[in-house]
């Protein structure tokens, strides 16, 4: 089987494979925002990093699923895959960052509000509302706020009710005061 698939891989034209796929990468990299920085193996960069990131989305290929804006080999976090996502949204990246955005919260969203992705990390909730204002900010798209506003309303109620139980005496005197505990 091995020696059979080796065949029909030898037969197949190397340089078609390299024409296709240098095709794919510069029309991926035509769709995002065009600027001009003068050092070139700076502007590289910058286009080689939002490569980098396309690489590590997964997801369906359809335009409206949830994507999963990974870290490296891991999956998404929220303080981790925001910087990803905001950085998606400013190279014009938008659908892609609404559906990274939209991950969070249609699949790990708790009933309460609170957003957790990762083992017993705590801190994902705010980092993902910071992303989804910001998205906003870029797009000004009023129908995706207007639909995602009932599930922002409850990351932020969990937050303020989780920021309630630190505004103790206790709390004040170690300089806490109305602070989010855990991790």
């Amino acid at each position: 089987l091995m020696k059979k698939r080796a065949m029909v891989l030898a037969a197949q034209s190397f340089d078609n494979h390299l024409k296709a796929a240098k095709k794919h990468w510069q029309t991926l990299a035509s769709t995002a925002a065009n600027f001009h920085i003068p050092e070139t193996a700076i502007a590289e960069r910058v286009k080689a990093g939002l490569m980098h990131l396309e690489i590590l989305l997964t997801g369906p290929a359809d335009k409206d699923s949830p994507l999963l804006a990974n870290c490296g080999i891991y999956t998404p976090i929220g303080t981790e895959s925001s910087p990803i996502i905001q950085y998606m949204d400013s190279m014009g990246w938008h659908n892609k960052a609404r559906r990274a955005i939209e991950y969070f919260f249609f699949e790990h969203q708790k009933e309460n509000g609170f957003i957790q992705c990762y083992s017993d990390y705590q801190s994902e909730t705010g980092p993902v509302l910071w992303t989804a204002a910001e998205h906003y900010r870029y797009t000004r798209d009023i129908e995706w706020l207007r639909k995602m506003t009932p599930l922002f309303i409850r990351s932020c109620d969990f937050i303020l009710s989780w920021c309630d139980k630190n505004k103790t005496a206790e709390a004040r005197s170690k300089g806490v005061w109305g602070l989010p505990t855990g991790k």
